[in-house]
């Protein structure tokens, strides 16, 4: 397994991004899309982010048997009064990979990252109930509390969200 910062993405690296995250959506995580998330959509919005990847949105990958199994965005504000913040999006695991630490060595790679670049406050959001909520707990996120029925999940069903933070260790 091999976590890789990427600024650029190949076609090949959307593809393999594309159906990971049609994996996980079709799996039940709600990363921000619903069920009826093809394989078009996903490398569609893969390549949105690759025309957006600069000092302000970031990426990291992790390969397993020679493919990407999962990613997650570090996103940070360009107002300048935002330069000490972050937020932490789109985390996803392959479901056929899940169970072996790389949601979690993926969010502390990106924490590494933002603390070292000067970023003391990262956020992020959640649904509320899910396996990623008890993840974000387990890294020692702190939670600020939930928002009741704030957005769809993948099924269309009402869901809350759980709102974290972390702060730059001293």
């Amino acid at each position: 397994m091999e976590i890789v910062k990427l600024s650029e993405i190949s076609d090949v690296e959307v593809s393999e991004l594309g159906a990971g995250l049609v994996a996980t959506v079709a799996n039940g995580a709600s990363v921000g899309f619903l069920s009826d998330f093809t394989t078009s959509d996903a490398e569609s919005y893969w390549r949105s982010v690759r025309v957006s990847l600069n000092d302000y949105l970031h990426l990291w990958v992790v390969k397993a048997e020679g493919k990407i199994v999962g990613s997650v965005q570090l996103e940070r504000p360009t107002k300048k009064n935002g330069y000490v913040r972050g937020e932490i999006q789109k985390l996803f695991v392959d479901p056929a990979f899940r169970g072996q630490g790389i949601a979690s060595k993926l969010v502390e790679q990106a924490e590494d990252y933002a603390f070292s670049i000067g970023i003391h406050t990262l956020v992020l959001d959640t649904e509320s109930g899910s396996d990623a909520e008890k993840l974000y707990e387990k890294l020692d996120w702190v939670r600020v509390g939930e928002i009741p029925g704030y957005a769809l999940s993948p099924s269309g069903e009402l869901k809350g969200t759980t709102y974290f933070h972390k702060q730059r260790p001293s």
